[in-house]
């Protein structure tokens, strides 16, 4: 096990500052990519050239909220971002565009390129995501607390010059050692324990933490139904797959149109649809 992994074990590693900032970090990015994996599969792209990439294309999408299609005299057909460039014409849309990526700068005509829109609002949908996955973070690391606040619902306190000592004791506590031993003027004496008694409310987090995630999923377009489904009668789930369903044609409905302009200016069969329709998955 390397040193990273070790930061996760308590009792191997002394500073459970460390330790927590380290579970902070990870939890919020368990959450982050999880959601963001589910973003960026929700469309599936039929009938692209070979020299255009659906995951760049997903990604541009979901990072800027826009991405542009064009057919390079040099290196063929492309999908990269874009900036506005120039000014606007009567339908507030750009006369020319910047298009860009790593060793590639060059400007184009509307007229010559085809911009595909995340949506009407041309919003990226990283910023929704990071949204969510802060709430599962927040929810997720109270209830670990929680949780831990029964294996320990204690407070451990002493004099200032046996710090060492104190936090000695406390990550043996945690590190589940069945024996502490105690000697005669040594940590019996030196140490007061005071019990917090914290009530237990992990339960009431996870029932919580699955509506959080149930309307993330439904904001991404996945289909969802609320918990304790054996209470829940049709009506409710159809609600909910509609929300659902109208997530899902925000971003679908500019990729058609997109789709078509694509084929219209350069004669190509370029398709997309949902990649399917899916149940929330656990989280």
């Amino acid at each position: 096990m390397d040193d990273r992994a070790n930061l996760l074990v308590p009792g191997r590693n002394t500073q459970a500052f460390d330790i927590a900032a380290n579970l902070n970090n990870a939890t919020y990015s368990n959450y982050y990519y999880r959601l963001k994996s589910l973003a960026l599969t929700a469309y599936e792209w039929k009938g692209l050239p070979d020299s255009c990439d659906e995951r760049f294309l997903e990604r541009t999408l979901y990072s800027y909220g826009r991405c542009a299609f064009v057919n390079d005299e040099t290196m063929g057909y492309m999908n990269l971002p874009c900036t506005a460039n120039g000014n606007l014409n009567v339908y507030h849309i750009p006369v020319s565009w910047n298009v860009y990526s790593i060793g590639y700068s060059k400007t184009y005509n509307n007229d010559d390129i085809v911009v595909i829109r995340n949506n009407y609002c041309e919003t990226p949908t990283d910023w929704l995501v990071r949204q969510y996955a802060y709430r599962l973070y927040e929810i997720q690391r109270t209830m670990d607390t929680n949780i831990t606040a029964q294996k320990t619902p204690v407070l451990i306190y002493g004099d200032e010059k046996q710090m060492l000592t104190l936090k000695n004791l406390y990550m043996k506590y945690t590190g589940n050692e069945p024996f502490i031993f105690g000697f005669k003027n040594g940590i019996v004496n030196a140490v007061t324990v005071m019990k917090t008694d914290a009530p237990f409310v992990a339960d009431d987090l996870q029932e919580l933490k699955t509506k959080v995630w149930n309307e993330a999923c439904q904001m991404l377009g996945i289909q969802s139904a609320p918990e304790k489904r054996e209470r829940v009668q049709t009506s409710e789930v159809d609600v909910y797959n509609d929300q659902s369903d109208a997530s899902i044609y925000c971003g679908l409905k500019p990729r058609q149109e997109a789709a078509e302009a694509i084929n219209k200016l350069f004669g190509l069969n370029v398709t997309v649809g949902v990649r399917q329709s899916a149940k929330t998955p656990e989280q």
